[in-house]
């Protein structure tokens, strides 16, 4: 098989940072790839794709402003953002969600971003989010991202052609004597720990 140069990158994934001697191939080596629009870190952290998805809505609430100059009310407002720009800090979940959730800065950037959206649409600087998030009867982002995990891992759940990327249902209860739902993963790291399988498999054993 003939690699293309052009097309190929290399990306070793390296949280510990060891040394690195790139094979004598005429491909780049990068610390980090936009794989189906999410940004992959060498040091295995999405710091970098928050970033980047943050500062790409946060410009596109521009046009949301432009649109309440044009005298829209607040019901087309709030379904402008819910169409365009919270699928922005939506996409693939999954993937990334699970360890930021876990980041509080991270989290911040990403609900800055939903906090300045609900001012835009309510035109109001003074009103508190929690308020804001009340009167329009929106979710904040970390429970909205954690019902869109819970939502996919039962897709998972009930698809036979991917049921086995999950643990197997559980026979026994918890020492809390609570009835579990499926086998808790045994995660010998936090960054396993903060990955989807560990993090759906203990939220859908609580739900």
């Amino acid at each position: 098989m003939t690699i293309n140069s052009v097309k190929s990158k290399i990306l070793r994934l390296n949280p510990l940072k060891r040394d690195f001697i790139p094979p004598e191939v005429p491909v780049s080596v990068v610390s980090e790839v936009k794989i189906l629009g999410v940004i992959f870190s060498h040091d295995c952290t999405f710091t970098t794709h928050i970033k980047s998805v943050t500062r790409k809505a946060n410009t596109s609430l521009q046009t949301l402003s432009k649109i309440r100059r044009f005298g829209c009310n607040t019901h087309s407002l709030l379904r402008a953002y819910l169409c365009y720009e919270r699928p922005m800090l939506e996409s693939a979940c999954p993937v990334w969600d699970p360890s930021v959730l876990r980041t509080i800065y991270l989290m911040q950037d990403l609900d800055s971003v939903q906090k300045r959206a609900t001012r835009i649409i309510l035109s109001n600087r003074d009103i508190s989010y929690h308020n804001t998030l009340e009167t329009l009867e929106l979710q904040s982002l970390e429970l909205r991202l954690g019902e869109l995990i819970l939502r996919f891992g039962k897709m998972l759940l009930s698809n036979p052609a991917h049921r086995d990327i999950l643990p197997q249902e559980a026979l026994t209860v918890s020492r809390s004597r609570q009835k579990l739902k499926l086998v808790p993963e045994r995660a010998r790291t936090n960054r396993y720990q903060n990955s989807f399988v560990p993090f759906f498999t203990s939220i859908y054993n609580s739900a």
